[in-house]
């Protein structure tokens, strides 16, 4: 921050000159055009249309008066450190909270008329605490004030000034001991040192993986409904559902004005066999958050869960529209045209999508699939032929191809697939039944085979689930 540097010069000589204002203009102009990209990153794309409810100018003070001494506390005595700290109550805001504004008052006049002596120490680092820490006191809203109003890794770079005056203060009273005094201040020194030690030993503990962090953050403060929440997707992800539920719940009950909140318990609902609550969780978050593309898909697959499928395809085809590039949704899209017989267009959508994407390797063996309901073997051995290219170790690809190669009369270049799905897993019994039926004397090239794996015969393709929770921004410290 530009403007520490020209603090910096007050403390070295005592006046700012204004060669020490032309040498700073070029970190000014910097810093003002990187604030001006941090701001437009913070509201056009980090906050987006969430809201954030700070409240007005007092509360914003209110924020800014608790902050600096939290901080201070965390700085001098580091204990009870946590990812997510208890968000306070500023709207409206109480008289307490702005106690901080008026000892900040006092303390710098004091420091101001001591300059020439010791004040000018306190007042550079105090000085250079606040210019660096001011950004992120809540007078400008920022994303991060969703969770909370404070955090460890904001001071970070501010905290330096501190400890760099309270190791000089402590130097200069050392030197001044003698004897006895000085050995127990050795001792005590080392003493505080040996038992912060034992504190970051501790808190390191907390960090072991995410389960363990969020279950720490819960016990200090648990109304952290962004903890509830990441533990919420963490426990889902480890297969306990009825824990995962009991955080989703939690999280929206504490925010109930947040999407992701109810897109997570609608997932956990679903999961559970309450269609109706799922789908009445996606359709709030669809709410909060407008034209958000996983919170669309997840109520699509809701609306199918409980056999609407002509409103799923109906959000699915809108979807498509406005994000042509969504695959997700494509594939969604085009799955349940499979399902609901209308395969024409499940064709054309399989097609459009694979135009866009030809890596998407599910999408590809959908379309498949389908070909070879409709007993269009040539073309489902096209679609697995490059399927088998991308994945060549896949044994019930080949074998698939090969089956499909015979159906349409390739028969030496189906004996080879099959042969390279046995050589694959020597133990895959379909694939040995499929060479030994295509060896033994055929009267057609159609002759029925034993069913394919992974592009069943005359089965309607599956509906894959897109259903996924949401997860706010990665906490740092």
């Amino acid at each position: 921050f530009p403007v520490v540097i020209l603090l910096h010069a007050w403390w070295k000589r005592g006046a700012v000159s204004f060669r020490d204002i032309l040498r700073a203009a070029p970190f000014f102009l910097v810093s003002l055009l990187l604030g001006l990209v941090t701001i437009w990153f913070q509201h056009g794309r980090a906050i987006g249309a969430a809201v954030i409810p700070v409240g007005g100018p007092a509360s914003r003070f209110a924020i800014a008066g608790m902050a600096i001494p939290f901080y201070l506390s965390k700085i001098l005595l580091p204990i009870g450190l946590l990812p997510i700290y208890p968000r306070w109550q500023v709207d409206p805001p109480h008289i307490w909270q702005f106690i901080s504004w008026p000892c900040l008052a006092a303390l710098a006049a004091a420091c101001w008329f001591n300059r020439r002596t010791w004040g000018r120490q306190i007042l550079f680092a105090g000085g250079f605490f606040l210019i660096m820490i001011l950004p992120v006191l809540g007078f400008i809203t920022i994303s991060y004030m969703r969770i909370s109003w404070v955090a460890d890794h904001f001071v970070y770079l501010p905290m330096i000034s501190i400890v760099a005056l309270l190791a000089a203060a402590i130097t200069t009273a050392a030197k001044q001991l003698t004897g006895n005094a000085r050995h127990a201040a050795t001792a005590a020194t080392a003493t505080i040192v040996l038992l912060l030690a034992i504190a970051s030993f501790r808190d390191a503990a907390a960090w072991v993986d995410e389960g363990t962090l969020w279950q720490h953050t819960l016990r200090t403060n648990p109304d952290a409904w962004q903890a509830h929440n990441r533990l919420g997707v963490w426990k889902l992800n480890a297969g306990d559902l009825e824990a995962a539920f009991g955080h989703f719940q939690a999280s929206t009950r504490l925010r109930p004005d947040l999407a992701e909140t109810h897109n997570n318990l609608g997932v956990t609902l679903l999961k559970r066999g309450d269609n109706a609550g799922a789908e009445r969780e996606f359709r709030a978050a669809m709410g909060l958050q407008k034209n958000a593309p996983l919170f669309l898909r997840n109520h699509a697959e809701a609306l199918v869960a409980l056999n609407r499928s002509p409103e799923a395809i109906k959000e699915l085809t809108a979807l498509t529209a406005a994000s042509p590039g969504d695959t997700a949704a494509g594939q969604m899209l085009a799955d349940l045209y499979a399902n609901t017989s209308r395969h024409p267009e499940a064709e054309a959508e399989y097609q459009r999508i694979l135009s866009m994407n030809p890596q998407a390797h599910s999408v590809r063996k959908n379309l498949a699939s389908l070909l070879v309901s409709k007993s269009r073997f040539a073309a489902a051995s096209e679609q697995l032929g490059l399927l088998a290219q991308a994945m060549p170790n896949d044994p019930g690809l080949h074998n698939s191809l090969g089956v499909c190669l015979v159906k349409c009369g390739r028969l030496e270049e189906g004996i080879a697939e099959l042969r390279r799905a046995i050589a694959l897993a020597p133990d895959f019994k379909q694939a040995k039944e499929n060479l030994d039926a295509v060896r033994a004397p055929l009267n057609s090239p159609a002759t029925t085979l034993p069913g394919v794996p992974g592009v069943p015969s005359l089965a309607k393709p599956p509906l894959p689930s897109t259903l996924a929770p949401t997860l706010a921004p990665a906490l740092g410290r």
